[in-house]
Formats: structure tokens, C-alpha cells, sequence
């Protein structure tokens, strides 16, 4: 009977531990916020609160004997209502991650707190896969992205035109369809425990992209897409991308196959407002011209910017020499008018 007992009593201890981690809550807060954190309720009234990081006293008051007492790097930030037991930490930091568990009445409450730092969600931006999605394509997937590896669990959602907002996952797979093709724009948004963000409307409104050079004497030629830092993927002479800010903003580069006498140029050169290739490229073309006993006239030379971002930030005027390059909207090259929008209408 002794070892009956015994064991009964150990399983008894087992499953009260058992109950007591069950009650666990994770509590997320950004740093800088201020965190509450409640105690279980008790019928009778309240006479002694003691409050617990970890192992370590926090806060402490017990009734005509020991009054309201704070310790440690919780002095000075921390409120405890002694009527209530609800404790509130302000200014949070990262290094106040841990368990947090409160007695009340000389009662050890079976709930406990576990804190977790969060940051916010970043700003969400829509990529589109594969590369090479257009108009022609079966299907298209969209990716909500953004890094969110300190953000703890988020919530991806998903809006078609102007409906309602829909929880998904990170990707949503568009298919080419009539009911599809009647939708204008595409909206994500991301969502954790202390923010939301969402993306700007996407639209799938495409525009293209042409692969130039003179290639007629090279016989068969392939072409050849890059985005940004991606792989190369296999297409023709033209691309058709969605035409919203993201793609606005960033670099498609091309490639034919070799052997090809003309080669193609890289198109645009200016990513997020950084000009630093743009420059690079300019200040190459002058290495060139100084090696090959060529002078390039600066008073002859015209610049002319392409942004097709809905913010447009102008780069700082081109130096070259000493002397600065005259900003232009258009110029006429061997007969034809280039202008910054593209537009063919000073042509006509």
C-alpha cells in the first residue's frame, strides 16, 4: 500500500506540473511599447501581490506590512495596481523577453507569461512569378514579400480590385481567365501581433520591353531575360511586365547569345534612386573615349532621364570633367526624336 500511495502521489505532482506549463500565454510586444499583463481573477479581496521575472522579484506589496516595492531594471517603468493585480511595464526591450508569473493572496496562479520581442511588419512589396508572366500565360503567382524573420508570426491577406480583403498565404496563383482579366489591380498585406502594412494597388496592366540590336547577319539569335540579381530565362525579343512601381523601379537586363556583333544596351541603369551604376557606365564610356584618343563634348552632349516610378526623384545633374551635361526632355538622334516618356508624339 506504501508504494501505492507514493505512486499516486507522484502522478499527481507529474500532472499538477503538467497543468501548470498548459497555462502558459505568450505575450508579443515591439520594443518601446508599453506591456499589461493580468492576473487570474479571485473572489476574495485582493492583500498581497508579488509579481515575478523569472526567478527574480519584480513587484511586491503586501497590506499594512511590506508597501508597493519595484526591483532591479523594472524601477521606474513599472505600474502595479495593488486593487487589481495588473501589472504594466513601459518602455519594453528586447532584454525584457522571458516568463513572467504573479502570486496573489499568497496563492502561486497556475498562469504564466511568456514574452517574446517583436518588430513590425516591413513594408510588403508584390513580385511576380515567373519572370515572364504576360498576358499569354496560363497562370501567374503573385509573392507578398518582405523580410519578416523578427516579426513572429504573421498573417499574409490578399485584395482583388476593389473587394474585400481575404487571409491567404505568402503566394496567390492567378489563372488567366475572362473573370480575371476584368481585374484592374492586386493588393497584399501583412500582419502581425503589434502592426500592418499593406502594398499600394498592384496593377496588371502590362507594358513591354524590346531585346534591340542589329542581328540580321548572325543568323539564329536567342534572347535572353534577367531580373535584378535572378537567373537567366529564355524568351523572345520582347517581355511583357506589369506595369506598377516595383517594375518601374527596377533593372531588367538582356542578353542575346553569342556570337553577336551589336549588343544590346542595359536598360535602366537607375534602381531605388542609386545612380551609382549609372554613373559607373558613364564614367567608363570616358575611360574609353580617353584610351582611344576620342574627346567627348560635354556642350554637344545631351541627358535625358526615363522614370516611369509614380514618385519621381531627379538624379543629381552629370558631371563630366568639370562641366555639366545638359538635362533635356527630348533630343533628335540621327533623325529621330527620343523623348523621357518614350511617347512617339514629338515623331509626328
Amino acid at each position: 500500500m506504501e508504494t501505492s500511495a507514493g505512486f499516486w502521489l507522484l502522478a499527481v505532482l507529474l500532472l499538477a506540473a503538467t497543468s501548470f506549463s498548459q497555462d502558459q500565454t505568450v505575450k508579443y510586444f515591439k520594443v518601446g511599447d508599453t506591456l499589461q499583463l493580468s492576473p487570474q481573477p479571485v473572489s476574495e479581496q485582493i492583500y498581497s501581490v508579488v509579481w515575478k521575472y523569472g526567478k527574480n522579484l519584480l513587484a511586491e506589496w503586501v497590506k499594512d506590512q511590506i508597501p508597493l516595492t519595484y526591483y532591479s531594471k523594472f524601477i521606474g517603468r513599472t505600474t502595479l495596481n495593488t486593487s487589481t493585480g495588473v501589472l504594466e511595464i513601459r518602455d519594453m526591450t528586447a532584454a525584457d523577453t522571458g516568463v513572467y508569473s504573479v502570486e496573489i493572496n499568497n496563492q502561486v496562479q497556475s498562469q504564466v507569461y511568456k514574452t517574446v520581442a517583436v518588430e513590425a511588419v516591413p513594408q510588403p512589396e508584390v513580385s511576380v512569378m515567373p519572370l515572364l508572366c504576360n498576358s499569354t500565360s496560363e497562370s501567374c503567382t503573385l509573392s507578398c514579400d518582405g523580410d519578416v524573420s523578427a516579426a513572429g508570426p504573421v498573417e499574409y491577406f490578399w485584395k482583388i480590385g476593389d473587394g474585400e480583403w481575404k487571409q491567404s498565404g505568402t503566394n496567390m496563383e492567378i489563372i488567366n481567365n475572362e473573370e480575371t482579366q476584368r481585374v484592374p489591380t492586386f493588393s497584399c498585406r501583412m500582419k502581425n501581433r503589434v502592426s500592418e502594412r499593406e502594398t499600394a494597388s498592384v496593377s496588371r496592366e502590362l507594358r513591354g520591353l524590346s531585346c534591340d540590336g542589329d542581328a540580321d547577319q548572325n543568323g539564329p539569335v536567342e534572347y535572353f531575360w534577367k531580373k535584378d540579381d535572378g537567373e537567366w530565362e529564355q524568351s523572345g525579343k520582347k517581355m511583357e511586365i506589369l506595369n506598377n512601381e516595383e517594375t518601374a523601379c527596377e533593372n531588367f537586363l538582356l542578353q542575346d547569345e553569342e556570337p553577336v556583333d551589336s549588343r544590346p544596351s542595359l536598360d535602366p541603369l537607375i534602381t531605388n534612386d542609386d545612380d551609382t551604376a549609372y554613373r559607373d557606365e558613364i564614367q567608363r564610356l570616358s575611360d574609353w573615349c580617353n584610351y582611344n584618343n576620342l574627346t567627348l563634348n560635354t556642350k554637344k552632349t545631351k541627358e535625358v532621364v526615363m522614370d516611369f516610378c509614380r514618385t519621381r526623384t531627379d538624379p543629381p545633374p552629370l558631371s563630366m570633367k568639370g562641366d555639366y551635361v545638359e538635362r533635356v526632355s527630348s533630343f533628335k538622334f540621327l533623325g529621330t526624336h527620343i523623348s523621357e516618356d518614350r511617347s512617339w508624339s514629338t515623331n509626328t
